[in-house]
């Protein structure tokens, strides 16, 4: 049930506008995930004593942010600070915690982009969740509110379905309040609060699948192409991004070979 719902949501998101997606607020389905996104991070931090969450910025960790702050204003975030982001991430991040306020850490994961691309070195994959890794330990964190949606792979509808929305793995509790949202649902968290959106959004007019908009990191992933986004709104990040685009093709291509 919870993967066909999943697929709708992706569907339902193919063509809207920035703007559209207030219109949600009005209607009950939205209102009942919003609820019941609340009622999951006060489940979490029933479970979890030393808890924190993941905000990198995107309009996902926007959405959890508000939401889990809503709940318990004093829960920290954790932002993931990877190399070479696009080029209005760094003012847009700044902002986004400044407006949410509270205590708030960033970390720096970071690697040899060029010898990356000039295929001296592998990407560093994993590089992000082992260094967060650490810094739970260190910092004693037993739980971490994530800003995932099911919709955005299989892998993550899978999760959802044979997981639930908190679960207990190694390290601890995870929460993902909003993994039944479509991505035009948590942008309209962020429009309905005021919040800082990405720019990425804001830079665009027309209609957008949300879906197919990967605001969180620059390196290529998955089967989402960001190449036409980037090469008509950030021009000047389009050539690197082919770089790295073209190394992650290759790559792709000696895993399958195995």
């Amino acid at each position: 049930m919870l993967i066909r719902e999943a697929k709708d949501l992706e569907a339902a998101d193919a063509a809207m506008r920035l703007m559209d997606c207030v219109k949600l607020s009005r209607t009950l389905a939205f209102r009942r995930k919003y609820d019941a996104a609340r009622r999951r991070v006060e489940e979490f931090l029933r479970l979890s004593s030393r808890p924190v969450i993941s905000c990198g910025g995107g309009k996902d960790s926007t959405a959890i942010s508000i939401i889990a702050r809503a709940v318990d204003g004093s829960i920290p975030i954790l932002c993931a600070d990877p190399p070479n982001p696009l080029t209005d991430r760094e003012a847009h991040v700044r902002e986004l915690l400044s407006w949410l306020g509270g205590d708030s850490v960033r970390i720096p994961y970071d690697w040899d982009v060029q010898s990356v691309l000039r295929g001296e070195k592998p990407y560093p994959e994993g590089l992000k969740m082992r260094t967060l890794s650490r810094w739970h330990k260190e910092h004693g964190i037993d739980g971490v509110i994530l800003g995932i949606r099911a919709s955005e792979s299989k892998m993550r509808r899978l999760n959802l379905a044979q997981r639930g929305f908190v679960y207990l793995v190694h390290g601890g509790y995870r929460c993902q309040p909003l993994a039944d949202m479509s991505a035009a649902e948590v942008l309209c968290v962020a429009l309905l609060h005021d919040a800082p959106v990405n720019p990425v959004y804001t830079k665009q007019a027309g209609v957008l699948n949300f879906d197919h908009i990967r605001d969180g990191t620059w390196w290529p992933h998955g089967k989402i192409d960001n190449a036409a986004w980037i090469r008509r709104y950030y021009p000047e990040f389009y050539e690197f991004h082919m770089a790295a685009k073209s190394v992650y093709k290759a790559e792709r291509s000696l895993v399958c070979a195995y």
